[in-house]
């Protein structure tokens, strides 16, 4: 849970230095873990965020503070900020055995973050290994899709991305409905 710490190990949990409490930045920080595939049969890398809170501009949903992710694939991901607790995405890291970066950049001027963030690497033979170039993944024969800070009523400016949803065994469609 240290800036710097190195991930060697499937399904660990990075959390932010002082959790549950609130990491405090007095000047511009940034926050940097390492994820080193286990082997070159890790495909994608599934981040679980148990806890999830970084600053946002709630008048137009662009972040103030993000997180941001290089991986070996080379594909570049959408800076994610706000509330998103309960939320998943998968990773494509293209077989590459080098370390996979997930960045916090937290400003002084909102001066705290949160975050707990269960780190699954996934073989590429898995069954249940997402689809390539989607960012979430759903899985079973009921569930809710929701766009990233929606907790918050307010949708991140600036994002594009595919949210998949797996074909179950005796289904032959997708039915959709409306939240409140």
């Amino acid at each position: 849970s240290s800036c710097g710490s190195s991930i060697t190990q499937n399904r660990t949990y990075i959390t932010n230095p002082s959790y549950p409490s609130a990491y405090t930045v007095t000047s511009t920080t940034s926050c940097s873990y390492t994820v080193t595939p286990l082997s070159s049969d890790i495909c994608q890398l599934r981040l679980d965020f148990d806890s999830f809170i970084l600053a946002y501009t709630s008048a137009t949903g662009e972040c103030i503070d993000t997180f941001s992710v290089t991986v070996g694939s080379s594909r570049t991901y959408p800076k994610l900020c706000g509330t998103n607790t309960g939320e998943h995405i998968y990773l494509e890291t293209g077989r590459d055995t080098s370390a996979q970066t997930l960045t916090f950049s937290v400003t002084a001027t909102t001066g705290s973050a949160t975050f707990k963030i269960k780190v699954s690497q996934i073989e590429c033979y898995a069954a249940y290994r997402a689809p390539s170039d989607c960012y979430q993944y759903y899985t079973g024969q009921t569930g809710r899709v929701k766009s990233f800070n929606r907790a918050n009523s307010r949708h991140l400016w600036n994002l594009v991305y595919a949210a998949c949803v797996r074909k179950e065994p005796g289904t032959c469609a997708v039915q959709w409905s409306v939240t409140s």
